[in-house]
């Protein structure tokens, strides 16, 4: 799938809003598969070594910065999309949400691909199991701003949240791979 408006969105190419608004409660579980579908390909021959490899991540002001593993890119992209599906289903049932809901497993243990294979896959299960559980009429009305540039956001749009932040991690865990086998 192309991801490049989801990206924008955090480049600031593209409003929040106009990308919510395209998508619907029925669009996100097809989205939330593709994602991962997109996020396992990535990862679906990586070697146990490049798990490790410590990629050069530069930026303006070092350009031999060191980054983030693959383990790590991994733990990090999974707390922060089940964190979205989490506050989604909270407020499609109409409870206000007032704090993180976030549990992210320790990049450090991330030390083979079968284990970020595994992480891809129980973060999946559990990103659709959040969506199952919303009523079947979800309010929509109730809303949180977790990203202040990005407004106020209904349960769709917290959802579709962490599909955004997938999709920014998604050209990261390929690059990584790039550096690793380069």
């Amino acid at each position: 799938m192309d991801w490049s408006d989801f990206v924008a969105v955090v480049e600031d190419r593209l409003p929040y809003a106009k990308l919510r608004h395209r998508f619907d409660r029925d669009d996100l579980a097809g989205l939330t598969d593709a994602m991962f579908d997109d996020l396992e390909r990535a990862v679906a021959d990586v070697a146990d070594a490049e798990i490790g490899f410590v990629p050069r991540d530069p930026t303006p002001d070092d350009p031999d910065a060191a980054g983030w593993t693959i383990g790590h890119v991994v733990t990090h992209l999974t707390a922060t999309f089940e964190e979205s599906a989490a506050h989604a289903a909270t407020l499609a049932r109409g409870v206000d949400v007032s704090g993180p809901a976030r549990a992210e497993v320790a990049w450090e243990t991330m030390t083979t691909a079968a284990l970020a294979r595994h992480r891809l896959t129980e973060s999946r299960r559990m990103c659709q199991s959040y969506l199952a559980a919303w009523p079947d009429e979800p309010n929509l009305d109730l809303t949180m701003t977790r990203v202040p540039r990005f407004g106020p956001m209904d349960a769709v749009g917290r959802h579709l949240l962490g599909i955004v932040h997938a999709a920014v991690h998604l050209p990261h865990l390929r690059d990584i791979r790039r550096q690793a086998r380069a």
